[in-house]
């Protein structure tokens, strides 16, 4: 698993994706941000490169995330 902690401000909420380097979605949710963490089950993703992109208001980012077993 993955934890994702987060603290972006008053916006209400966000959402993330993880995909994979073709660009395809894996996994995606609904950030709320009284909420501050959430969980990312990566136990059935194979080893390899993948993009966490996080986005809440007008503020985004992209992380490369490598995933190794």
């Amino acid at each position: 698993h993955l934890k994702m902690n987060w603290d972006f401000g008053p916006q209400e909420s966000g959402q993330y994706q993880l995909v994979d380097l073709t660009g395809r979605i894996l996994q995606g949710d609904i950030l709320m941000t009284s909420e501050g963490t959430t969980h990312l089950d990566t136990q059935s993703l194979a080893d390899g490169l993948y993009v966490l992109r996080v986005t809440f208001g007008d503020t985004s980012l992209s992380r490369r995330l490598l995933i190794k077993h």
